[in-house]
C-alpha cells in the first residue's frame, strides 16, 4: 500500500518502482496503454509531469498533459465508478477499531474477495458510461 502523503518529488520514484517495472513484461502492453492522472495535487508537479512525459510519451491524461483531463470529471476513472464504494462496503460492513494495521487487513482482504465476474461487470458498466460520455459530446450525465 502507497500511503496518501507521498510528496510529489517522490512521486516519480515511486511511480517507477510500482508500476513502469510492472508494465515492461510484455514491452509493448506499454506502448498500447494510456496512463490516467487524477486531480490531486501532487500528480500536477513538475518533476510528476516530465517523469510522465518521458515514461509515457503522448499516452498519459492529466491536468496539463498531452490529453487534458475533463474538470471535474472523476466518474471517468472505474476506481471512482466502482472499486472504491464496493471495498468501502466491504471493509466497514463491521465496526472498525482505529487500528491503521486492522484497516489495511481489511482493505486487502476485501480486495481478495472480489470475484473475476464481479470485476468484469464492473468494466462492462464503465465501457456503457464511456459511451454515454462521448454520445452527450462530454455533457454530464447521471
Amino acid at each position: 500500500m502507497i500511503r496518501n502523503d507521498v510528496p510529489s518529488g517522490v512521486l516519480p520514484d515511486t511511480l517507477q518502482n510500482f508500476l513502469t517495472d510492472k508494465l515492461d513484461e510484455p514491452l509493448n502492453y506499454r506502448t498500447r496503454m494510456f496512463f490516467q492522472q487524477d486531480g490531486c495535487p501532487a500528480h500536477h508537479a513538475v518533476t510528476v509531469r516530465n517523469w510522465l512525459n518521458s515514461e509515457f510519451k503522448k499516452h498519459w491524461i492529466g491536468r496539463d498533459g498531452p490529453i487534458l483531463w475533463p474538470p471535474r470529471s472523476p466518474d471517468l476513472t472505474i476506481l471512482d465508478i466502482y472499486l472504491w464504494g464496493r471495498l468501502k462496503q466491504i471493509v466497514y460492513r463491521e465496526p472498525l477499531e482505529n487500528d491503521e494495521e486492522q484497516l489495511k487487513t481489511r482493505i486487502q482482504n476485501a480486495v481478495k474477495s472480489l470475484s473475476i465476474e464481479e470485476i468484469r461487470n464492473s468494466f462492462n458498466e464503465f465501457r456503457a458510461g464511456i459511451e454515454i460520455y462521448a454520445e452527450k459530446g462530454g455533457a454530464l450525465f447521471e
